[in-house]
Order: structure tokens, then sequence, then C-alpha cells
């Protein structure tokens, strides 16, 4: 009869140990995959950065060329830009605005698009002051958007 029970008694602890291995491999399994998710997530904000500082340079490097086109050759500002950069599977594409106040300051706005290869945009856009001598006064981000 002890040796029955003793039986019973083992056979009922290797199926507690496998019922609680099991238990830890779903918990270990699923707080994989959480972290996998996160690393992902994380993955695309980054990329998404990348992709606003792309714009936001080119924004102020637009704005910068129409000043210079302002100062020395007015008759010929581009209307806009194409940028093609062999890293990119798109192009970015930049365009301004410019007013002209009273006050002899210029107003310069100017924007650039850059794609992200999924048919989005990471959009910025900036504002540029300058005096009747072509000096940058001020400067600011106008918007920041994001990819649509």
């Amino acid at each position: 009869m002890e040796k029955l029970i003793l039986k019973n008694l083992k056979n009922k602890n290797g199926y507690v140990i496998i019922f609680i291995v099991v238990i830890i491999l779903v918990v270990v399994s699923i707080l994989g995959a959480t972290l996998s998710l996160s690393f992902q997530s994380r993955a695309k904000v980054s990329e998404i950065d990348v992709y606003r500082t792309q714009a936001l340079y080119l924004a102020e490097g637009f704005a910068r060329e129409v000043i210079y086109y302002l100062k020395n050759d007015p008759n010929n500002i581009p209307t806009g830009k194409i940028v093609n950069f062999s890293t990119w599977e798109g192009k970015a594409t930049m365009s301004y605005q410019i007013n002209y106040p009273q006050n002899g300051m210029t107003t310069i706005t100017s924007t650039a698009y850059v794609p992200d290869g999924q048919n989005n945009q990471a959009v910025r856009t900036i504002k540029v002051i300058i005096d009747s001598n072509y000096k940058i006064i001020y400067w600011e981000e106008e918007k920041l958007e994001n990819l649509n």
C-alpha cells in the first residue's frame, strides 16, 4: 500500500513539474514578444526622426539658397527644388514663399518634404527673417508635421 501511495505521489509530482515548466515557458514567451514589439516600435520612431531631421536640414538649406539668390541674382530665384540622393528611393522636394513687409525685413518660408520609401512624407517648414543686408535676424521652425 505504501508503494502504491509513493508511486501516485511521484506521478503527480511529474505532472506538477511539467505544468510549472509549461507556465514558465509561456511567461518567458510573452515577455520576449513584448520586448520584441517594444524594440520594433523604437526603431520605427528613430527612422521617422531621421526623415524629419533630413527635411529640416533641407528646408534650412533651401532658405539659405533663396537668400543667396535674393542677394546676388534676384531675377533667377529657383521656384522649387527636387533633390535626389542615392540613399533615398524617393526625391525630396522644397518650396518657399517670400513676403516683403514695409519695415525692410524679408520673410522667407521654406518647406521640405522627404519621402520615407513607403508613400509617406516628413514635412518641415521654417521661417527666416532677413534684414536689408541679407543677414538672418530670426529663424524658427514654423511647424513640425508627422509623416502623412
